[in-house]
């Protein structure tokens, strides 16, 4: 589990939990619809109840974190508002992809039919779980009292210049003290992100005790034979070689995020011809 606390030297660098994973979003997003909820008079009484036990602290909110905290008649709460998955439904593929439908149903009175999947990207970024107030949950999270102080990000060219839309697995892997959003907000006109608009593909929240120059040394140690080698010219004609971006598989990056947070991290680093972890520690 994440938002782990160590005493290595070697795994003080950051204490981070997953905050948005928003791979193939805009796509999974739109076949979702929110209706109104025509039977919504017969789950208004549970959310009162849901309200009432938080407020006398039968039940308590804690960090979403794992796509698995997401159960049947389970109360979550994204944004302000709270909803409840009703129940999963079928599996649909789509692309390589398999994904569930839920029945989700918003305090609102609207109803969605979004995947499972999107539902935990939302949940992700500062969402919540209503759970008992004494739980044993093996994915209920701790309270985080620490400040955040910033995001590792994994980015997405947009770009349709074939010499980077055909490079596979291309990601743009960093650090950044304001929100991922904020950094990325003139891509198109930034020879960093290759003079492109970018996808958010993951973030991942740091807090406690870190440091980012550290953080940002490792991932360019582990990757550093995979990192794009190519020259952008910006709009006043200057060549620049944009940093931090890597070809490698998105399963991989997030499982350098965990190494990184376990203190791992220091005895492994990529080998691009398996595409997988090598361990090279004594």
């Amino acid at each position: 589990m994440l938002l782990l606390f160590f005493s290595s030297e070697a795994s003080k660098i950051l204490n981070v939990r997953p905050s948005i994973r928003k791979q193939h979003a805009g796509e999974f997003e739109k076949k979702a619809e929110r209706t109104v909820c025509k039977d919504f008079e017969k789950f208004k009484p549970l959310f009162n109840e849901i309200q009432l036990k938080l407020k006398n602290g039968e039940k308590k909110l804690t960090y979403f974190t794992n796509i698995d905290q997401l159960n049947e008649k389970g109360f979550y709460v994204n944004e302000g508002m709270m909803l409840y998955v009703e129940e999963f439904g079928k599996f649909v593929k789509i692309n390589s992809h398999t994904q569930q439908r839920l029945r989700v149903i918003f305090e609102n009175g609207f109803e969605s039919n979004m995947y499972k999947r999107s539902l935990a990207q939302r949940l992700y970024e500062g969402g919540f779980v209503v759970v008992n107030s004494i739980n044993n949950s093996n994915f209920e999270a701790p309270e985080i009292t620490e400040n955040i102080v910033g995001y590792i990000y994994v980015l997405k060219s947009k770009s349709t210049n074939e010499s980077i839309s055909t490079i596979k697995d291309l990601y743009k892997i960093g650090f950044t003290r304001t929100t991922v959003s904020e950094r990325i907000r003139n891509a198109s006109e930034d020879p960093t992100y290759l003079m492109s608009d970018v996808e958010i593909v993951a973030s991942f929240t740091v807090t406690g005790d870190y440091n980012p120059q550290k953080i940002e040394n490792l991932i360019h140690r582990v990757f550093g034979d995979v990192a794009l080698d190519l020259s952008i010219i910006d709009r006043n004609g200057k060549e620049v070689k944009p940093k931090e971006w890597y070809s490698v598989p998105l399963h991989v990056v997030e499982q350098v995020v965990n190494m990184i947070n376990s203190g791992e991290i220091i005895d492994f680093i990529y080998d691009k011809n398996t595409r997988k972890m090598k361990y090279i520690g004594q």
